[in-house]
């Protein structure tokens, strides 16, 4: 592992920003002097090159010579969660925030976000996004990521901004929408070689720590750009599906998972929605009848799910997922002839 290090000493205070940066050459600059430019005043910028093809790597090298506070890592690809990983392994800031390395944050986020954990002696502050379009059309209704104000403005404990962001249906997992103090989550890592991981990570963060005080801003302080074949706009893979159903497995093993409570009732809400959501991805994946071997797949992760908690039609539609084509179909008609 090549390793370039220009970061000062570690100091009381200090904010890390980790960078998983993957083919992103066209955009990084950008990004990287975002998270440079934070009128912050002790900033160490980790960057991680997930074995990059393109010159990625050279221009971290670059970056890092003309700032000091820039440390340079190069992996061969594992994925962004590894990435992520490799990153919180070398941080020494006491509040941590991730970035892609083809997105950008505004010039005021760390400050913003250490003024509210301070003001309101919280552990994690979340923030709202404005997504934007690079050589693609805005998919209509998709990729809003604005807070609402029921989640705004107050401290709350972990588990109540969960379970208030799941009622609200505004639950934003991506971990490039928060800073967190770094000791206050010790040991809770991305879970490597998967996709949608980041809805297993955010979620283990709020209730293994469930106790642990978040803030919710409503200010946009992060770019996130919208482009082909990027992760979230790429045609979905049996890849993609595998993810969801890992992603579920994981956060039935959660000790709030057998809960007789109402953080328990939400987070086997949520695991079902993982399933449907993998479940919704696989007439893509696997066109066009949805194989043996993965309907049995199915029906062992929903046997994960708490009886208590678990909803009919989940049930049903992993009995017949058929139903849930014939839906979308019905759904995709219906919005044709309203437009006609």
């Amino acid at each position: 592992m090549a390793h370039i290090s220009n970061a000062a000493p570690a100091l009381a205070g200090r904010a890390s920003i980790i960078i998983s940066v993957y083919n992103v050459a066209p955009y990084l600059v950008q990004c990287l002097e975002s998270a440079a430019n934070q009128d912050y005043a002790e900033v160490e910028i980790i960057a991680v090159d997930d074995g990059s093809t393109d010159s990625s790597r050279a221009l971290l090298g670059d970056f890092a010579a003309s700032h000091r506070n820039v440390t340079v890592v190069s992996t061969p690809n594992q994925g962004p969660s590894a990435a992520r990983n490799t990153g919180l392994r070398l941080a020494t800031g006491e509040y941590v925030l991730f970035l892609d390395g083809d997105d950008y944050i505004e010039k005021n986020t760390v400050t913003l976000c250490v003024e509210k954990m301070k003001d309101h002696g919280v552990d994690m502050v979340f923030f709202a996004a404005r997504s934007f379009c690079d050589g693609m059309a805005m998919p209509p209704g998709e990729f809003n990521y604005e807070r609402l104000p029921e989640l705004t403005g107050k401290p709350m404990r972990a588990e109540q901004f969960f379970i208030l962001s799941r009622k609200y249906h505004n639950y934003l997992p991506s971990p490039c929408l928060y800073v967190y103090r770094r000791e206050r989550f010790a040991g809770i890592t991305f879970y490597p070689g998967i996709l949608h991981e980041d809805n297993l990570f955010t979620t283990r963060l709020l209730l293994e720590r469930r106790d642990a005080k978040v803030y919710c801003l409503s200010d946009q302080l992060f770019n996130r750009r919208l482009r082909p074949d990027s992760i979230m706009t790429q045609k979905k893979q049996p890849r993609h599906v595998e993810g969801y159903m890992e992603v579920a497995l994981e956060l039935s093993r959660l000790d709030v998972a057998r809960e007789k409570s109402e953080t328990g009732k939400s987070l086997n809400h949520f695991i079902q929605n993982m399933i449907r959501s993998g479940l919704a991805q696989w007439w893509i994946a696997y066109p066009p009848l949805l194989p043996l071997a993965q309907r049995k797949r199915l029906l062992r992760v929903l046997s994960c799910v708490n009886p208590r908690y678990i909803k009919p039609v989940c049930i049903l539609i992993c009995l017949f997922p058929e139903l849930l084509l014939v839906g979308h179909r019905l759904k995709g008609a219906l919005r044709r002839e309203a437009y006609e």
